[in-house]
């Protein structure tokens, strides 16, 4: 490669104070069969990378084989923030968004490259099994099959985004086309540019955050694919990366936002719907859908104008319906609902409202 000549792809990877994943992450990006690649790390942390014991043999590597990298720092900015600086910095045409918990395999880059050949092709992705370990013990593989091929699912409450995928691919399947994509994958930069980049509307977990980007650029009229074929095994860490500062000891802190994120993608859901995203994007939609909406709507309205306890019974059972967990005094309700009269339990609880 000439001096001044800009590589074919931008490797761009997030990270915060998790210098083992990462070092694990840069190793497998070192010994990938495309070497025409550029790398940016987006250091949201504390401390300078290049002064990390751990990380200097890479840095020293990626050196000695000839791939340009540097690190910008991001000061916190969570996961979209962090993304959005290193795209910002990519200088190649195509950029490989990958986790700092990713390892892959050697033909990964290559294989995603060569999928990605025509221009109504906004991004591709490929396999992603998880697997778990605990105090440096693996613990399990993800085996599950999920046949709802990168289609978005609606689940009782929640929009739920879904990838065909197993542990390993069969050695002749083929490339198929999805709906939105999960965790790592290549993408042109100037469709990112045109949809508006990366989301910053989730919390610094950004969960959601690839699903809301692809379905973007699918809505935007671009094709997205899998390779079933290029693996990026995901080394799954539950804290850490750009989560950091959630771990174990504020564990309610971490199911908060995560819940947090799975609403506002929701919301975002809802509102594409209304703008057409239908027409595009095969939503995966049960039959009870339309019965579900006006249970929603007419519980919203039960709870806002306040009821009796008669009222009441009818606002959990809308809950339980659709799927919302109950507090402590509707199961009371539910609990003297099955052992009282009307009267007498209007009785009891004197009028109490919800």
């Amino acid at each position: 490669m000439l001096e001044n000549d800009v590589e074919r792809v931008s490797v761009i990877i997030p990270t915060r104070n998790r210098h083992t994943h990462l070092t694990l992450c840069l190793s497998s990006l070192l010994n990938q069969n495309f070497k025409d690649w550029n790398l940016v790390i987006a250091n949201d942390g504390d401390e300078d990378l290049e002064e990390v014991h751990l990380l200097r043999g890479i840095f020293n590597l990626l050196e000695l084989k000839g791939h340009r990298w540097k690190i910008i720092a991001t000061s916190h900015s969570g996961q979209g923030g962090a993304l959005n600086v290193a795209h910002r910095v990519a200088e190649a045409d195509l950029i490989l968004r990958i986790d700092d918990d990713a390892y892959l395999e050697p033909d990964y880059i290559e294989l995603l490259f060569r999928s990605l050949d025509d221009e109504k092709i906004g991004a591709v992705g490929g396999n992603t099994p998880n697997v778990y370990h605990s105090k440096g013990k693996l613990t399990q593989l993800s085996k599950e099959f999920r046949e709802w091929g990168g289609k978005i699912v609606f689940k009782g409450s929640y929009f739920v985004p879904y990838e065909r995928q197993s542990l390993l691919p069969e050695p002749d399947e083929q490339p198929y086309e999805v709906d939105q994509l999960r965790g790592h994958f290549l993408y042109r930069k100037k469709v990112l540019d045109e949809i508006g980049g990366f989301p910053l509307v989730y919390s610094q977990m950004g969960r959601r955050e690839d699903t809301d980007t692809s379905l973007r650029m699918k809505m935007a009229g671009y094709r997205l694919l899998v390779v079933p074929q290029a693996i990026a095994w995901h080394i799954h860490s539950p804290f850490g990366g750009t989560r950091d500062g959630i771990d174990s000891s504020n564990y309610k802190r971490y199911l908060q936002m995560e819940e947090d994120d799975l609403r506002l993608f929701e919301d975002r859901m809802w509102g594409w719907i209304r703008e057409g995203l239908k027409e595009k994007v095969k939503i995966v939609i049960p039959d009870e859908f339309e019965k579900l909406r006006r249970l929603r709507y007419r519980l919203k309205r039960l709870t806002t104008r306040g009821s009796d306890f008669k009222t009441s019974l009818e606002i959990i059972n809308l809950k339980r319906e659709c799927l919302i967990p109950l507090n402590d005094q509707e199961v009371l309700y539910l609990l003297l609902s099955k052992v009282l009269t009307l009267k007498e339990r209007d009785e009891i609880v004197g009028g109490d409202r919800l």
